[in-house]
């Protein structure tokens, strides 16, 4: 899990990747918006993981710590809680997390509201960091907010359950974050994520 002095280095490193990466996969489509009482549905590209796109992930980015190769990024059909399949992270040599991110614009009726990101994971031998729903709020090029799931990492070996991590979204935070990641060692499936913004 990361904690203590290790926070910062995965962090700096995942905020320095985000930059690098642009703004490229935010989607484009109108915002929705929550209303008295009433969360609103936001549309994530491919959040079953069913599509490729040019040999990977449609709609998701993946990155890597420090250099890419250590980590396996990979849709599974044959492993999948709804078919035809699901995501798997797998890390091939030592490297200190993979993640599989996707970043959305936040609209100004998103400012002060409860981002919440659901989804189903699995794991196997997963001895270190473990697994985790990740979000984080930047505004453009720092990581303002995030929840790494620290308190709840999934570990060791474990069937398919549902998570739900929560964060609340800043007046300055311009682009949201969804993402799993796995830190450190064995493997890690998601499978029918889903985000919404609470009131």
């Amino acid at each position: 899990m990361i904690s203590g002095p290790r926070n910062a280095s995965p962090l700096l490193l995942f905020t320095a990747l985000t930059v690098l990466t642009g703004i490229t996969s935010a989607a484009q489509a109108q915002p929705a918006c929550p209303s008295a009482g009433e969360a609103a549905k936001v549309t994530l590209t491919n959040p079953s993981f069913s599509e490729t796109e040019d040999g990977r992930i449609k709609g998701w980015k993946a990155i890597e710590h420090r250099v890419s190769g250590n980590y396996a990024f990979e849709r599974d059909t044959k492993i999948f809680l709804s078919a035809p399949s699901s995501a798997q992270i797998r890390q091939v040599s030592p490297e200190d997390f993979g993640v599989l991110k996707q970043e959305t614009l936040i609209p100004a009726c998103w400012k002060g509201k409860l981002a919440k990101l659901s989804g189903y994971l699995r794991t196997d031998k997963a001895m270190g960091g473990g697994g985790a729903l990740v979000l984080h709020v930047t505004d453009g090029s720092n990581i303002l907010k995030w929840n790494h799931m620290n308190d709840a990492r999934v570990k060791g070996t474990q069937d398919w359950k549902r998570y739900t991590i929560e964060l609340r979204i800043p007046d300055n935070g311009y682009m949201l974050e969804a993402a799993v990641m796995l830190e450190d060692d064995g493997a890690l499936w998601v499978d029918d994520l889903t985000l919404e913004i609470a009131p």
